[in-house]
């Protein structure tokens, strides 16, 4: 019987988490490495995705399958969420590693349910795709690894003698608005991506162990035992038309997240307003240090605390990426980001030139005109490829505004998928894309190619790499 690539039914969430646990108790390896069994991960695995799989929320559709001869023998899941990219928001899916049973490996099955669930992205207008897997095999998808691994390494007693101006204390049950809101004002300015977290996301997977939820709480081996503490400050209030003034209530102006391992003191998420939050945070953290004589920060070097680290006297330093792939999956998705992101940046360098990005996926263009004596006016357009099976999109945008209108030249770049998302996530620089041999050019385009997309600090928060 030939293999079906589908959708998973209703009805079949038991079988995919108990192939879930088989998948994962037994861990696929590179090729030649020896086998092993993982009963502990298995079981771990089962009591994340029965959570997850088990929400109101989550559609059956989600889960593509592999059933071969009426059993279901692989399988990933697609998580749809929403993520900030460089500030402007953009439709974004997770991927759970794809999951075969042991019985069934390298068939082509796991392959089988990765195009699937891609096909599936691109059909529903999702524009990028993000897993967390082995880079020996999920590259074979034009995926990209694209998070390196931040470290800012603080030794605790210089973290001591960090100025202590805000008030730092443990989370409160009362603290959840007041950290989601400085979430929101931080991350999706200082973040490659960040997702638009939902209240349960917070609950589940950001707050102490005994707020969780009692299933995956039980769970002997759930290593979920971050802690978290908060920034406060006073919030003045204002006297209402013939009332009285309230007592001065506070506010929350930074968080961290942090945990203990073995050898140090772990931040692994953390946003404050101002420097000086900053070095409260730190103090406070190397009070909670205990026989570690290391704070390490894993966050990019932009964020207000590993720069607040550098100044105490940390240093820090950055691995290659391991293994956290992005994709672009669905180009048309990105045309407003590209217009409102990509414009901004060219406008405010000065540079009134048309830009065209020509990808497999198809062609992104970007029309900047400046009107005599007025405003910038910036358009963008997709076009499908020509190879699409419905054929090249007419062309569509304003290339043009007028008599009044300046002219401008026009820069086209042709360049893989890859090198896109590799530009658009700023994790090389346009100028060593630029000279890739697959990668064509017009005059001027190298560096219209670096202002219109600088280099960053992509990152994804460990606790959004999936839910």
């Amino acid at each position: 019987m030939a293999t079906v690539f589908r959708q998973a039914r209703a009805d079949e969430i038991a079988a995919v988490l108990d192939l879930c646990e088989v998948g994962f108790a037994h861990p696929v390896k590179a090729r030649n490495a020896p086998a092993g069994r993982d009963e502990s991960s298995g079981r771990w695995h089962r009591a994340i995705f029965s959570y997850l799989y088990g929400r109101g929320d989550y559609l059956s559709e989600w889960l593509r399958v592999a059933e071969h001869d009426g059993q279901l023998v692989s399988y990933v899941g697609i998580v749809p969420r929403v993520c900030w990219l460089w500030g402007e928001p953009i439709s974004l899916a997770s991927l759970t590693p794809v999951v075969t049973h042991p019985d069934y490996r390298r068939r082509g099955m796991a392959s089988g349910c990765m195009r699937d669930a891609l096909k599936y992205l691109e059909t529903h207008r999702i524009a990028i795709a993000q897993l967390y897997g082995h880079s020996w095999y999920y590259g074979r998808f034009d995926m990209v690894e694209a998070m390196p691994w931040y470290e800012t390494q603080l030794p605790a007693c210089k973290a001591a003698g960090a100025r202590r101006s805000a008030r730092v204390r443990r989370f409160g049950k009362d603290d959840l608005s007041g950290v989601r809101a400085c979430y929101d004002r931080h991350a999706p300015k200082k973040m490659t991506l960040a997702q638009v977290r939902s209240a349960d996301s917070w609950w589940q997977f950001h707050l102490p162990g005994d707020e969780r939820r009692s299933h995956l709480r039980d769970e002997p081996t759930t290593p979920m035992t971050d802690e978290v503490l908060v920034a406060t400050a006073d919030e003045p209030q204002t006297a209402r038309s013939g009332r009285p003034a309230r007592k001065d209530r506070q506010s929350i102006v930074g968080y961290v997240v942090w945990r203990r391992t073995e050898r140090h003191l772990a931040v692994v998420e953390g946003f404050c307003d101002d420097a000086v939050v900053a070095s409260s945070l730190l103090a406070a953290l190397s009070d909670r240090a205990g026989d570690r004589q290391d704070i390490v920060l894993q966050l990019p070097p932009a964020q207000s605390l590993p720069r607040a680290a550098l100044k105490l006297g940390g240093e820090h330093r950055v691995r290659p990426p391991q293994g956290t792939f992005v994709r672009v999956t669905y180009l048309p998705a990105l045309k407003k980001w590209f217009a409102r992101v990509v414009g901004s940046r060219l406008k405010a360098a000065g540079r009134n030139r048309d830009l065209t990005l020509k990808t497999e996926l198809g062609t992104l263009a970007l029309a900047c005109e400046v009107q005599a004596g007025g405003p910038w006016k910036i358009k963008a357009r997709y076009d499908r490829p020509s190879g699409s099976p419905h054929g090249a999109a007419p062309a569509r945008g304003g290339r043009a505004y007028g008599r009044a209108a300046t002219r401008r030249r026009a820069v086209s770049v042709e360049l893989p998928q890859k090198a896109l998302t590799e530009l658009i996530l700023g994790t090389r620089p346009a100028e060593d894309i630029a000279n890739d041999h697959n990668v064509l050019l017009t005059s001027g385009a190298r560096k219209l190619l670096a202002i219109a997309f600088p280099v960053g600090y992509p990152y994804l928060l460990e606790a959004d790499r999936l839910f």
